[in-house]
């Protein structure tokens, strides 16, 4: 599977996981209770880097945090790997074992402090899948053999089979939208039949570039462009309409509905100056110009901004 093809879904994972309170929620509500216990959530830190390396690349995104430990002067990451395979891989938990052996590797080139990593695998394809540990391989295997098998756990989520009422318990509304999004991401009309309560559920935050990332996410996903909004607009309450009018005038003005569709250069040039005025963070500029990060960051500083 390319890369490409998981593009967008990469950009929404990590500008939902670039916010602090998102990030920290979405942890507190997949990582086992005795872990939580375990994190102090007052010294979050997105640590910016990556364990992927090229042989995962068409694998895995991830996103990686970094927190103190209660009690104890020592620290640990949390890494979430985005699952991109759309169905189940009995690889899976070889590769991740990969993931963890660079990460180590890597703490040690640096010279780093050495911190447990806490692998979390998130997965939201469309096809039922199972997660298997290594132990399920090995069944056969006489107990004494065992002790020479790498040992490690790993938190799953599978998003799509996520109850309604899991999602719904869910307090931080961007991220309970943005789950319900993703959820249905897979499923085009499905997704175009659940739109309305999703956009509903948003329509309380006040955080102003919310509407917009999910708004935008939605249109790659359904693979329409800007004025799907109209449609979606009818029929709703007064209130919600008037939040969907003005992203619908924000990606007129900018132009950034246009550039996504078009692919245009100096287009695309305009709608990272126009969001760099705005305050969007970088990670939603690049899912909103289907840019890569570190493209996004030479187009800025190339204009002086």
């Amino acid at each position: 599977m390319k890369k490409g093809v998981n593009n967008k879904h990469d950009k929404f994972f990590k500008a939902m996981m670039e916010d602090r309170s998102v990030a920290t929620d979405f942890l507190k509500k997949f990582l086992p209770a005795s872990v939580i216990g375990l994190i102090d959530f007052e010294t979050f830190e997105n640590v910016g880097t990556s364990y992927i390396t090229e042989d995962l690349n068409e694998l895995f995104s991830d996103a990686i945090f970094k927190f103190k430990l209660n009690e104890i002067n020592e620290e640990c990451y949390v890494s979430v790997l985005l699952e991109h395979k759309s169905k189940s891989d009995d690889a899976t938990v070889f590769q991740v074992l990969g993931y963890l052996a660079n990460g180590y590797k890597l703490q040690y080139k640096n010279k780093e402090p050495k911190r447990i990593i806490l692998p979390v695998v998130y997965y939201h394809g469309k096809n039922k899948w199972k997660l298997r540990q290594l132990d399920d391989y090995f069944k056969n295997v006489p107990p004494i053999l065992k002790a020479f098998l790498p040992s490690y756990d790993m938190v799953y989520i599978d998003l799509v089979r996520l109850s309604s009422d899991s999602l719904e318990s869910l307090t931080n509304v961007f991220l309970r939208s943005a789950l319900m999004v993703q959820r249905h991401s897979s499923d085009p009309n499905l997704l175009k039949n659940e739109i309305e309560k999703i956009l509903t559920t948003l329509s309380d935050s006040t955080e102003r570039n919310f509407f917009f990332t999910i708004i935008v996410y939605v249109l790659e996903v359904l693979e329409v462009d800007e004025s799907y909004i109209l449609e979606i607009s009818e029929g709703i309450t007064p209130n919600l309409k008037d939040k969907i009018m003005s992203t619908y005038d924000r990606l007129i003005e900018k132009g950034i509905g246009k550039g996504i569709e078009q692919g245009i250069e100096k287009k695309t040039i305009d709608v990272i100056r126009n969001c760099v005025k705005n305050d969007i963070k970088i990670p939603m500029i690049s899912n909103i110009t289907g840019l890569s990060d570190q493209r996004v960051m030479e187009i800025i500083k190339s204009l002086g901004l």
